[in-house]
């Protein structure tokens, strides 16, 4: 699949607006995001992108979005992708809600080329940051 640059510039900008946005929380809520305490990605989220782009193959995106919106964790991935695709192709942001255009458009060849887009980027603007198998608490020890 080709690489988009809208796509990639919309990554990149959803993932640092992110970062600065979890940097803000209380230092008890730190580290419980995509973005751990030391600024690393847990490990964890690389596995949810990846496997983002080979389920919306297998089952589809509607079904995709509805399985990965129904655990925590997977759900900001889910929603990162939504934000990016929102980002690039929708003009009245502030008018649109992402579970109606999912619905919506589920049946949509270029809806799910877009969204193929959007993980695609994020799966290569992730590899910018740093990973990390532990995820640290405020109080400096591992869980």
């Amino acid at each position: 699949m080709k690489v988009n640059n809208k796509y990639i510039d919309s990554a990149l900008k959803q993932l640092d607006a992110l970062k600065q946005l979890e940097a803000l929380k209380p230092l008890k809520e730190r580290g419980k995001g995509i973005f751990l305490e030391n600024g690393n990605i847990s490990s964890k989220y690389k596995g949810y992108v990846a496997s983002f782009g080979g389920s919306i193959v297998q089952i589809g995106v509607y079904a995709t979005f509805l399985s990965f919106c129904a655990d925590e964790d997977k759900k900001k991935i889910a929603d990162l992708i939504c934000n990016i695709y929102v980002d690039v192709n929708v003009n009245k942001k502030n008018e649109i809600k992402i579970p109606d255009i999912i619905k919506e458009k589920r049946n949509d060849h270029l809806f799910q080329k877009q969204i193929a887009y959007a993980v695609v980027a994020l799966k290569l603007v992730i590899r910018i940051y740093q990973f990390d198998d532990t995820n640290i608490v405020s109080d400096g020890n591992a869980k």
